[in-house]
């Protein structure tokens, strides 16, 4: 991979590799790993197609488009757990706190972090 490309996208083998693994391992239900903007269709190929070459067994590459256009693109454990993020995603009906809790969880932050996100959350939503 060219020193060019991993400017383009911000992506190398080695961290595809680990969000990779740590998905495969059951240490999270899915990785994001790469968010691009909208109107890039050859960045987006060539992100997909490092995380293609760089997925092991037990993970599987996804892509999701977000209401402002831009596409997530990372790594799933499974199907359902591509569909839930989607629809925290995309799904206004769902409430703002509830969407970080559960984007939390998919991610793999355990109880612990997320009652610290939300003690600063209060803290920012008070001031």
């Amino acid at each position: 991979m060219t020193g060019r490309r991993r400017e383009r996208t911000g992506l190398d083998d080695e961290s595809c590799r680990a969000h990779a693994l740590l998905v495969a391992k059951m240490r999270r239900f899915l990785a994001v790993v790469v968010e691009l903007e909208p109107g890039a269709p050859e960045l987006l190929m060539e992100a997909a197609l490092l995380l293609e070459r760089n997925g092991v067994p037990g993970c599987h590459p996804f892509q999701v488009t977000r209401p402002d256009g831009c596409v997530e693109l990372g790594y799933a454990k499974s199907r359902w757990a591509v569909e839930l993020y989607r629809w925290l995603l995309t799904d206004s009906c769902v409430p703002e706190r509830h969407r970080q809790r559960m984007q939390a969880v998919l991610l793999g932050f355990g109880a612990e972090s997320i009652d610290s996100m939300e003690a600063a959350w209060r803290l920012m939503w008070t001031a």
